[in-house]
């Protein structure tokens, strides 16, 4: 997508580098009525992450450099991907709420 685009926009134009994460985030999620499902790491939630090579805080660039990306759950790009030969694995302990 475009959070990297958007977050450093933001910031650029003026909002803090956490100001803008939260926006792009849960901020989103409340704005969609989707907190209870997205926007923050809990069980039972969606379970949809990156992880950044970087900390995003004092270097908004950051999230142009993605080292994973887990979607309901399951690894979809990055180290543990490759492990499995590509394989998209479930969180341990949960299950994706959209599965019936």
């Amino acid at each position: 997508g475009n959070m990297a685009f958007e977050v450093q926009t933001a910031v650029r134009f003026g909002m803090t580098p956490k100001m803008a994460l939260l926006a792009a985030t849960a901020r989103a999620a409340e704005a969609l009525r989707m907190e209870n499902q997205v926007g923050s790491l809990q069980h039972g939630r969606f379970a949809d992450l990156v992880a950044l090579d970087g900390d995003p805080l004092p270097d908004p660039s950051a999230t142009e450099r993605v080292r994973l990306v887990m979607k309901g759950g399951e690894v979809l790009r990055g180290q543990a991907a490759a492990a499995t030969g590509g394989a998209q694995r479930p969180l341990r302990g949960g299950r994706h709420p959209r599965a019936n």
